[in-house]
């Protein structure tokens, strides 16, 4: 596939950069998707690993006094419910009886004599202050015995308790081993499943056909190279994590620095193009950067060609070469005869392009 050194449109390319964006950000979770399953399927289920450590025997007392410690806590809170309403009932039974005593008190000041019923019903709300009065006492009495019951079970749960964090130690210690090795082999695995898609990323990279598409190429690979670190970060020790990160760091400047003096020393046709047609926008030596003296330009300074007005530039239709490094920068068209750029590939007049370049 031939590719056009067309420039596209500002919306075109500012609409493949979103979708290169997308399209790696989909890649991203999708990996994450099938990482996490991975991870996910080979956990370790702690509760399972310590019942083969702690006694079984232990681990079944344990829940029956949580379930007693429970019932006697509902219990407690019932009699203390119940013991609200009496209290309730005490004190309105007697506020009611200091009531009929007032009103005994004023009919004896008057010198008249409580009647049959007014006695009647003081004596039935003194019997009743009464009751209740020996059953507060009693509902106090069967909380406290409930209390000091559930006091008894759970200081037996601490005991427990205390037995079976013992036993725990040494499988605390059987897990975590177990735990590093189930966390080397899940890093072992996802990294098998993401270093394919790298090998991947670089091959495309690589491959002059896939030229074209390199937004999709860029945008996949960075998912990938993001997905493989944080996975290396998650599964290996900070300690081992840093000298990686470096040595990768490491890796990438050094073929950075490789490819940059590559291209000083054996610079591709379109790198080398680019730096031509630069140095002529500025009026300059393609090669030495020295000021190109031509026309109206040989009375002026590199610092003052910037504001130089381009109708001042007059064009000296006469070959040139630069002083300094003896290149030639202006030469006669072999087609028209005109003069023509020597680093360009184009005549500007006929068009013809110039053989040696």
């Amino acid at each position: 596939m031939q590719i056009s050194n067309q420039k596209a449109p500002f919306s075109h390319r500012f609409l493949i950069v979103v979708f290169s964006s997308v399209f790696g950000i989909l890649v991203f979770w999708l990996l994450s998707f099938l990482i996490d399953d991975v991870g996910n399927s080979a956990k370790i289920d702690r509760e399972k690993f310590e019942e083969q450590f702690v006694d079984k025997n232990l681990r079944e007392e344990t829940k029956k006094l949580e379930t007693q410690i429970f019932e006697l806590g509902s219990k407690i809170q019932s009699e203390q419910e119940k013991q609200t309403i009496l209290e309730n009932s005490t004190s309105n039974s007697q506020q009611t009886m200091n009531q009929l005593l007032e009103m005994q008190k004023l009919s004896l000041q008057k010198g008249i004599k409580p009647s049959e019923t007014e006695q009647k019903a003081l004596a039935e709300s003194q019997q009743t202050f009464l009751q209740n009065q020996t059953k507060f006492q009693e509902l106090n009495s069967k909380i406290s015995e409930l209390s000091q019951e559930k006091r008894n079970l759970e200081a037996r749960q601490q005991q427990i308790q205390t037995k079976i964090e013992e036993q725990r130690k040494p499988a605390e210690k059987e897990f975590q081993t177990k735990s590093d090795d189930k966390n080397l082999e899940v890093a072992i695995w996802k990294l098998a499943i993401l270093i394919p898609f790298l090998l991947l990323a670089f091959f495309l990279f690589w491959n002059k056909k896939w030229k074209t598409y390199n937004p999709i190429v860029y945008a996949f690979g960075i998912s990938v190279l993001l997905k493989i670190s944080r996975v290396m970060h998650e599964h290996f020790p900070s300690r081992y994590f840093k000298y990686i990160l470096i040595l990768l760091a490491l890796g990438i400047v050094l073929k950075i620095l490789l490819f940059l003096l590559k291209m000083i020393a054996a610079p591709k046709k379109d790198w080398l193009l680019k730096q031509y047609r630069e140095a002529y926008e500025k009026f300059l030596c393609p090669v030495c950067e020295f000021p190109i003296r031509r026309g109206e330009l040989k009375f002026h300074s590199k610092k003052n060609l910037k504001v130089l007005p381009l109708t001042q530039v007059s064009q000296n239709d006469k070959p040139y070469n630069c002083p300094v490094c003896g290149k030639k920068i202006y030469e006669e068209c072999e087609n028209c005869h005109s003069v023509r750029t020597s680093f360009l590939p184009f005549c500007e007049h006929c068009g013809k392009e110039l053989e040696k370049n």
